[in-house]
């Protein structure tokens, strides 16, 4: 398993107003993890999880799996 790591990400909605900002975290690669997201409808946790897949272009910051 390869180390997980997002840093700075921004992502912004259509009019420019900030959804999330400079989201940072490291998953590392020498034991399973289990992540959570929690937060109200709106809150941009979709929108989370597509910016780091890569779904949807991000505002700025890093997605790095194994360094790459």
């Amino acid at each position: 398993m390869s180390r997980f790591e997002i840093h700075g990400l921004n992502r912004n909605r259509d009019d420019g107003t900030p959804l999330f900002r400079d989201v940072s975290f490291v998953i590392p690669a020498n034991k399973p993890h289990v992540l959570c997201l929690r937060g109200p409808s709106g809150a941009g946790k979709s929108t989370l999880l597509k910016a780091i897949s890569q779904m949807i272009p991000n505002d700025g910051g890093t997605v790095l799996l194994g360094g790459k």
